[in-house]
């Protein structure tokens, strides 16, 4: 057993649950969830831990395979629990009265692999649509995503052979373009919002993920 996982046993034996504020089992209503904080504060980084190693984070999931369990309080009696991580909301592989843990729900989760190199981020749990208090959780991993310049078109020619987005009209700069490609096989990569390296004029907006 981790040092974390023993340190909160403790806490817990003494009837004191300190980010959800319950004292002596009384816990939550059903269905509202609140995620066990290791600090005693209220805010800050969340009780997550490798549901394969049980140890505690910054974790990488740039495997795909990452699965982590969260610690929480009620949560189990949820029909439908989702994990908002980093903006990412994912189904809940599972929810159920940690073995380690007397008092507390265990979230199971798998990260996407798109959260790889994020550094830190939020992270809540949803049940039954409430949600529960934000926490943090740190990701490592290669933040670098395989997209490419596949075309461009940085000088339209002269007349309709330069209407490059074919609105009957050419234009020096409205037919100018770059077109980029994902150059993984199945990975979705969002470009929402970048911008080019060294450019001033052209920016990625609203939802693009290709």
């Amino acid at each position: 057993m981790t040092p974390l996982v023993e340190r909160e046993r403790e806490a817990l034996q003494m009837g004191v649950c300190r980010d959800a504020q319950v004292v002596n089992d009384a816990f939550p209503r059903a269905a509202q969830p609140n995620v066990h904080l290791i600090g005693g504060d209220g805010i800050g980084e969340g009780m997550i831990l490798s549901s394969d190693t049980l140890q505690e984070g910054p974790f990488d999931p740039s495997s795909g395979n990452l699965r982590l369990s969260i610690f929480a309080t009620g949560a189990r009696n949820g029909v439908q629990t989702l994990v908002n991580i980093g903006g990412h909301v994912v189904n809940a592989e599972s929810v159920m009265p940690s073995p380690v843990m007397p008092g507390l729900d265990e979230v199971h989760v798998r990260v996407p692999a798109d959260l790889r190199g994020a550094g830190t981020v939020n992270l809540s749990v949803q049940s039954d649509g409430r949600d529960s208090n934000p926490v943090t959780v740190t990701f490592t991993g290669d933040s670098s995503r395989a997209v490419f310049i596949n075309e461009l078109l940085a000088d339209p020619p002269d007349g309709i052979a330069g209407d490059a987005n074919h609105d009957g009209v050419r234009d020096g700069t409205q037919d100018e373009f770059i077109e980029l490609a994902n150059g993984t096989a199945s990975e979705a990569i969002s470009v929402c919002n970048g911008v080019l390296p060294g450019s001033t004029r052209f920016g990625l907006l609203g939802s693009s993920e290709k």
